[in-house]
């Protein structure tokens, strides 16, 4: 939906769902001025800093956690983050510009060619349910900028969730043995593959460093590529604090 500012003289688009859906969000305004992650702010969790190096993981957004209440969060990182929690509800129309996010950053990082791109698997009791596969769709989305095909390499043989098992283990490291013995890998044909693995937020690195250790074990030669939505603000991953003063 456009609307004219008096001020500018100017036709501009209102970000609210129904301008995501007609993927108008390179000329909404409110797109443009999410926060965007830079190489020197953060910081790789340690779990991946065995897995991949740091410039082949590529998060975009800074999202407001629960643990971030000390930290003082600028409003537009608590408009991205009210959007970000309403696709994990299930709003599917933020698909489009978190993936254009993540577009953007690979093309300025000169990472647009890839072979494959591949989504993090829904828990299959959440497929039962019909709940939306939002990474799947998220990978779709940034498959047609990108022009490169989807596929699911990776699916779950049971349901397992990372909520629930870090209430007994937080450092999850049961989660990780416990998910990696769930997770099944699709056979691909021999070959040197480039495959982008897409996920909606890196918190921890357990889920992500699970499926590439996968992935590597079945696939030999394959080159794996890490893209995510973003971030949370947390002290494990913010590495440059000046975007978030502490209010203590």
């Amino acid at each position: 939906m456009e609307i004219f500012d008096l001020i500018s003289g100017k036709y501009t688009v209102l970000c609210e769902r129904t301008s995501c859906r007609e993927k108008v969000c390179g000329s909404c305004d409110t797109f443009k001025s999410f926060i965007r992650i830079s190489d020197q702010d953060w910081r790789l969790p340690e779990i991946l800093s065995h897995t991949l190096p740091k410039d082949s993981i590529f998060p975009v957004f800074w999202i407001r956690h629960s643990q971030s209440h000390n930290w003082k969060i600028p409003p537009e990182v608590l408009k991205l983050t009210r959007k970000f929690y309403l696709f994990k509800d299930g709003e599917m129309a933020y698909a489009y510009p978190f993936a254009l996010g993540i577009y953007e950053k690979l093309r300025m990082r000169g990472e647009i060619a890839y072979d494959l791109i591949t989504p993090i698997p829904l828990s299959p009791d959440k497929v039962h349910k019909g709940e939306p596969h939002r990474t799947k769709k998220l990978a779709e989305e940034l498959g047609n900028l990108l022009s490169v095909p989807v596929k699911e390499l990776l699916s779950l043989k049971k349901p397992i969730s990372k909520r629930c098992m870090k209430k007994d283990d937080p450092t999850l490291r049961k989660f990780r043995e416990k998910f990696e013995e769930l997770l099944s890998v699709e056979d691909l044909e021999l070959g040197k593959w480039k495959v982008l693995l897409v996920d909606d937020i890196l918190t921890t690195g357990s889920t992500v460093s699970v499926a590439i250790k996968k992935l590597k074990n079945s696939v030999p030669g394959i080159e794996i590529k890490v893209a995510t939505i973003g971030l949370f603000i947390v002290k494990d991953l913010v590495q440059d604090c000046s975007s978030f003063v502490d209010s203590d």
